[in-house]
């Protein structure tokens, strides 16, 4: 997964034919471990987060905890995909999805890092804020990891440009609505907006 993943980070295009090439059963029997690589790097990140070390109690709970995002797209992805390739793994398809991950995870590990090794963690992530090299390495996780999810509809689908325009939005379109629904049930939104009632 670590090499693939690399390769779609600089290749996306040619990487998704590439990975699509290999077959849909390659893919969907890969799904359990790119699931539980993603939710482990997430995990990591809050134990070293929150407790300025890898907790194992901290790990286990963050899987569960964090599992309702990976269940969200890959409901958001059916929606997308829905009449479209009707051929194709839906299995194989969010685990090609799970691969262009990688940006957002190399962020949360660079997080973490800082947690890890600035001797004033506070100071230096609100120096990282204020000097805007933090909202600028999420600007470039967001912008890449979109350009990542058209590569996979255009490229290991083969989709026209339009059909992969209007999966695209549709997919970011559903997951955004499942997002706010989902804080908005637990009750976190308004405190997620600011606003504390």
């Amino acid at each position: 997964m670590t090499s693939d993943a690399f390769r779609l980070l600089g290749a996306p295009f040619r990487g998704y034919a590439e990975l699509a090439a290999q077959g849909d059963a390659r893919h969907a029997r890969a799904l359990p471990w790119r699931l539980l690589g993603v939710l482990g790097v997430v995990a990591t990140f809050v134990s070293i987060t929150t407790a300025g070390r890898i907790v194992f109690a901290h790990l286990a709970w963050s899987l569960l905890a964090w599992s309702f995002l990976p269940a969200l797209q890959s409901v958001a992805l059916a929606v997308a995909l829905r009449g479209v390739a009707p051929d194709r793994s839906r299995r194989a398809a969010f685990s090609l999805l799970l691969m262009g991950a990688a940006p957002w995870l190399l962020l949360l590990l660079a997080v973490a890092g800082v947690c890890l090794l600035a001797p004033d963690v506070s100071a230096t992530l609100f120096a990282l804020l204020r000097s805007g090299a933090l909202p600028v390495a999420m600007l470039v996780a967001l912008t890449w990891g979109i350009t990542l999810t058209v590569a996979m509809l255009r490229a290991g689908f083969g989709l026209s440009r339009r059909a992969t325009a209007r999966c695209a939005l549709r997919y970011y379109a559903s997951l955004a609505a499942m997002l706010l629904t989902w804080y908005a049930a637990v009750g976190e939104l308004l405190p997620l907006l600011g606003v504390f009632p």
